[in-house]
């Protein structure tokens, strides 16, 4: 019985030395950027700068307040960000879509050309304006996209174990665990 303990009590010490490594291993370390959503408040969610963690808790600054204390136990879901992307693509698609718009609108906006050589109906207008004004919108909007980068946020899991040791009255100590899913 007595080897029991003795095991018992060599994994708490091992884990004691890892239990940091839970917040760790939802991606929590101190100046990363969190995005987290509590239990007690669905449908809300903070985002802000980690300034210390530890095995349970972490504290949040939401800008530049103060931190908050967040236990890991009250998080429903938690995103890390995990580095930035430019944003050339969407960037080209808006700039065609508007770029395009507004060449219609503008070719629909005159009448058709009187007969000759060089007319153009309303609805050639609207074709070529709107095909012109979409290509020169897409080279901008590249540009403009390809200058901006934007967050990458990535789910974090939220599984951990707590072990804790505690002294009893009577005497001997008394080794608990905590599993969060």
């Amino acid at each position: 019985m007595k080897w029991i303990s003795i095991v018992l009590v060599s994994a708490l010490f091992v884990q004691l030395g890892y239990v940091p490594c839970a917040a760790d291993e939802a991606g929590i370390k101190v100046n990363s950027r969190v995005r987290v959503r509590l239990r007690a408040f669905p449908g809300r969610q903070l985002e802000g700068t980690v300034v210390k963690a530890n095995a349970s808790t972490f504290w949040l600054s939401v800008d530049g307040q103060s931190p908050v204390a967040v236990p890991l136990a009250s998080l429903k879901g938690l995103d890390v960000v995990g580095g930035q992307r430019r944003n050339a693509g969407k960037g080209a698609i808006l700039g065609l879509l508007i770029g395009g718009s507004l060449g219609v609108l503008a070719g629909a906006s005159e009448e058709d050309d009187p007969p000759g050589i060089m007319s153009f109906s309303k609805e050639d207008r609207m074709a070529l304006a709107g095909v012109s004004l979409g290509l020169a919108g897409l080279a901008i909007g590249t540009v403009v996209g390809a200058l901006t980068k934007s967050d990458v946020w990535k789910p974090a899991p939220l599984k951990h174990i707590n072990l804790g040791l505690s002294p009893q009255r009577q005497g001997g100590l008394v080794m608990s665990a905590k599993v969060a899913f």
